[in-house]
């Protein structure tokens, strides 16, 4: 089965902007990538309060949702495990709009069909993760298909749940990559190239 790589960080640490960085370096390399990144915006303080689904190429996108005022309802996620620096007014949850992961996803079955040589996923969470909703079975779908290679960015806490819930993902050989937002150029172009040399291996086994 093709590769997976999985971009591991916490909040602000690196993992869509890594995301991006791979789409751009494949497009120029004419490796036919297909991307559905998550931007936010932030407030002055630095935590994300709105989120906004983006698709590489063109750019298009839909808004996802808002971070509420409450705490999370244990029965959707279970007991929340805090990643290293993470506070509790970080889990106040989002309200997502359930049009854009309608959106997103038919994106994704469009790209699947024209033949994308590597789909990139950034930010799986606990919806995904945790209940199966989300982009889950767009994921569940591409984790599928022969010759299609996956990168997705997601917390530590949540990857062994991930690789558990989504059949195929199991199968596919692991390159964990740990984000860090402080990589500079040259740690950037070397670490591209390590990603696209194992996307490239198909044939690669566990």
């Amino acid at each position: 089965m093709p590769p997976l790589i999985l971009i591991l960080g916490p909040m602000a640490s690196g993992k869509t902007s890594l995301c991006k960085f791979l789409f751009r370096t494949m497009a120029k390399e004419e490796l036919n990538p297909y991307a559905i990144i998550q931007e936010n915006r932030r407030d002055p303080e630095g935590y994300p309060t709105e989120l906004r689904l983006v698709e590489l190429p063109g750019g298009e996108g839909r808004f996802l949702g808002r971070r509420g005022t409450s705490e999370p309802k244990r029965e959707m996620f279970g007991e929340h495990k805090f990643e290293e620096g993470e506070s509790r007014r970080e889990k106040q949850p989002f309200i997502f709009e359930d049009s854009a992961f309608a959106w997103a996803s038919d994106r994704i079955r469009s790209a699947l069909t024209r033949g994308c040589g590597t789909l990139i996923i950034d930010e799986i969470g606990p919806l995904e993760v945790l209940s199966g909703g989300g982009l889950a079975p767009a994921l569940e779908t591409a984790a599928k298909r022969e010759g299609l290679a996956l990168i997705a960015s997601t917390r530590p806490s949540l990857e062994h749940e991930l690789l558990r819930r989504i059949p195929g993902l199991g199968a596919r050989s692991l390159l964990r990559i740990v984000a860090n937002p402080d990589r500079d150029a040259r740690d950037l172009f070397f670490l591209s190239r390590t990603i696209i040399r194992h996307c490239q291996d198909k044939d690669r086994t566990v």
